[in-house]
């Protein structure tokens, strides 16, 4: 299954997982991918936050060419900017 994150500067990483990954699994690849350390880590999929690091990608709703938001505490300098956005202003950002 692939999975594409997208952060706030509208970085996107592409990531191939098996549906039965657990969502720390997926993180510690997202770190390597992205460098984003998994401490700074916060995961939302469709507006709701994924909490659970032992939850599978399926047990998530997860399904193939699923996108998720990663944001970093506001306290993280990002680039020039400080701070995240609202995740579904990324979203709609993403679509339009």
């Amino acid at each position: 299954m692939r999975l594409t994150f997208v952060n706030q500067e509208g970085d996107a990483y592409f990531i191939e997982i098996d549906p039965s990954i657990q969502l720390h699994d997926v993180m510690v690849l997202l770190e390597a991918e992205s460098g984003i350390p998994i401490s700074d880590q916060t995961i939302y999929f469709e507006g709701t936050l994924l909490s659970n690091p032992h939850a599978t990608m399926s047990q998530l709703g997860l399904v193939e060419d699923s996108m998720l938001y990663i944001r970093r505490p506001s306290n993280v300098s990002v680039g020039r900017q400080t701070g995240v956005q609202d995740a579904e202003t990324a979203r709609l950002q993403l679509l339009g």
